[in-house]
């Protein structure tokens, strides 16, 4: 608060000209009014897009890879399954040699 008001007097007592003059017409000022307000609702549009599009395609990114998780661990867990199912069941170890490489080189 000090500082505030140790720099108030430092300030122009003047304040800046407006961007337009007033001397502009009236309808040349609706004019431009117009175009700007064109120009604002055009970027809130593009940025509602790019969020929008965006998060919607990282959902779909996510989606993808949840699947892809999805189906990697049901191939995993019928993998394992089949490794308990080979390794409980075999007769011999030559199943289960074969099956640890088939795993290691996969």
């Amino acid at each position: 608060m000090l500082l505030l008001q140790l720099l108030l007097p430092l300030l122009p007592v003047s304040l800046p000209l407006p961007l337009l003059p007033v001397s502009l017409p009236l309808p040349l000022l609706l004019l431009l009014l117009l175009l700007l307000l064109l120009l604002l609702l055009l970027l809130l549009l593009l940025y509602y897009y790019y969020y929008y599009y965006y998060y919607y395609y990282y959902y779909y990114y996510y989606y993808f890879y949840y699947y892809y998780y999805y189906y990697y661990y049901y191939y995993y867990y019928y993998y394992f399954y089949y490794y308990y199912y080979t390794t409980t069941t075999a007769t011999t170890t030559t199943n289960y040699y074969c099956y640890y490489y088939y795993y290691y080189y996969l």
